[in-house]
């Protein structure tokens, strides 16, 4: 019985159901020149929906996005804020009024994450940020997207964290505690190891280069000097007076001229980089258009 009864349902819509979308159906049988005057005042009723919209949403988006730019340090901004505030300085105000934050790319909890912990070592170094970048994170984030060299949120972040890094080492390159905690480690490498027993107390005969560049980072730190002094090993085998008169394996293979020290290295690199412009920023305000629309 109950079969019956759900077969006899009808399974198409009644016909005498209204639409609840406008159309353009019952325009067939109108002449051309009445189908398109119906087609243009329907655009134009969408153009004027869209722009009262925007209307009411322009203030608020413009207020929220001026919060994010003078967000204060050390407090968390939520993801959904950063997202919309970073379509805003990459896209244009525009494109936020238009679809939010379709733009900044999908949001997982790995990406919540990074921002955090970009944001977080942003914030940390602060002092050696780019001239006339912000000291907050979420207003960094802004920055990045006013460059436009990113076309997801996700993109940025990562540029985010690699300049904190760079922030980092160029605070830390010669920071006298980072450098006696060096020297600690390298004074125990190289003393013989306790316990055991040792086959071997000869020097080695030869050698790799990345071995190489190890054992001279270790003499220059026992001997008191910065590693990160020196470009590579060869010139401080050639001129430092603690190395230059000692005797050295056979490399095995060719000399890489790598740094001594990964940090100096890199806060050369940042430096260099602010030389050259990298990290420059005109404005910070968000624009009103797309960039590659302009």
């Amino acid at each position: 019985m109950g079969a019956r009864r759900r077969a006899a349902r009808p399974t198409t819509p009644r016909a005498d159901q209204g639409r609840t979308t406008a159309g353009t159906e019952e325009g067939r049988a109108l002449p051309p020149e009445d189908f398109d005057a119906l087609v243009a005042q329907r655009l134009a009723a969408r153009e004027r929906l869209l722009a009262a919209r925007a209307e009411v949403l322009e203030p608020q988006v413009t207020q929220r996005i001026s919060a994010v730019r003078s967000w204060p340090v050390g407090r968390r901004c939520p993801i959904s804020r950063l997202c919309e505030a970073w379509v805003a300085h990459r896209h244009g105000l525009a494109m936020v009024r238009r679809s939010g934050t379709w733009l900044a790319g999908s949001v997982s909890p790995a990406l919540v994450a990074e921002t955090g912990r970009a944001i977080e070592l942003y914030e940390a170094y602060a002092e050696e940020r780019p001239p006339d970048w912000p000291a907050s994170g979420p207003a960094a984030l802004c920055s990045l997207g006013r460059l436009g060299r990113a076309d997801r949120f996700a993109g940025d972040v990562a540029r985010l964290l690699g300049l904190a890094k760079r922030m980092r080492a160029a605070a830390l390159a010669n920071d006298p505690a980072r450098l006696d905690r060096c020297r600690a480690r390298a004074e125990r490498r190289t003393q013989p190891p306790r316990g055991r027993f040792v086959f071997r107390n000869s020097a080695p005969r030869i050698e790799t280069a990345e071995g190489r560049r190890g054992r001279v980072r270790d003499a220059l730190l026992v001997a008191g000097a910065n590693p990160g002094d020196w470009p590579n090993a060869e010139l401080a085998l050639a001129h430092h007076p603690a190395l230059r008169d000692t005797a050295q394996p056979r490399l095995i293979e060719p000399e890489h001229c790598e740094e001594l020290d990964g940090l100096a290295a890199r806060a050369i690199r940042y430096r260099a980089e602010l030389a050259a412009g990298r990290w420059r920023i005109s404005a910070d305000e968000p624009p009103t258009s797309n960039p590659k629309e302009a």
